[in-house]
């Protein structure tokens, strides 16, 4: 199983405890965390690793103290691997042709 939390705000947020709330759910994916912070009007958006990310994907942190311009939508993702091990399964999955 995996884990995924999210919130979305009215106003523009610089902080949220985005990483405890996805530390509560590590039990259901210790193997891989990932974070994407989305400016809902414009569509763009950033992704940012946490403490269980890995390093070969060289994401910048969750922890960075710069949040995109206007970040309203955060999501975390906690990844359990159990057939893929890959890189390629790291979530969220992003495309930034869309």
């Amino acid at each position: 199983m995996c884990g995924i939390v999210g919130a979305l705000f009215e106003n523009e947020i610089t902080s949220l405890p985005l990483q405890a709330m996805a530390d509560a759910l590590r039990h259901r994916g210790p193997d891989d965390e990932g974070y994407l912070l989305l400016n809902p009007h414009d569509g763009t958006f950033e992704t940012r690793a946490g403490g269980d990310t890995r390093p070969d994907l060289r994401l910048p942190s969750i922890n960075h103290l710069h949040w995109p311009r206007r970040t309203r939508l955060v999501f975390a993702h906690r990844r359990l691997s159990i057939l893929d091990l890959s890189a390629s399964g790291h979530q969220p999955m992003s495309d930034p042709q869309k």
